[in-house]
């Protein structure tokens, strides 16, 4: 018995979590590549910038779960604030 508008949000989130999911799996590659102009061949002259762009994607996942963990430890006394 869910009204049509919240069936039509279900499935909003519901792709949009497959798209973040695929986001994180390709996320380093996409640096190694795209931001650090690198080559994933291993015989390339280019793979050394595409493995700093790989570790340089790595760092931000890493900053970025940490950070996620960090607020989700405040929001009980935020909410308590608030």
């Amino acid at each position: 018995n869910i009204p049509r508008p919240m069936l039509y949000v279900c499935a909003v989130q519901f792709f949009t979590w497959i798209g973040w999911f695929t986001f994180f799996l390709f996320m380093t590659d996409w640096m190694g590549e795209t931001v650090y102009g690198g080559d994933p061949n291993p015989h390339s002259p280019r793979h050394v910038a595409f493995q700093s762009g790989v570790r340089a994607g790595s760092m931000g996942l890493a900053f970025s779960s940490l950070l996620g963990v960090l607020v989700s430890l405040s929001l009980p006394s935020l909410m308590r604030a608030g």
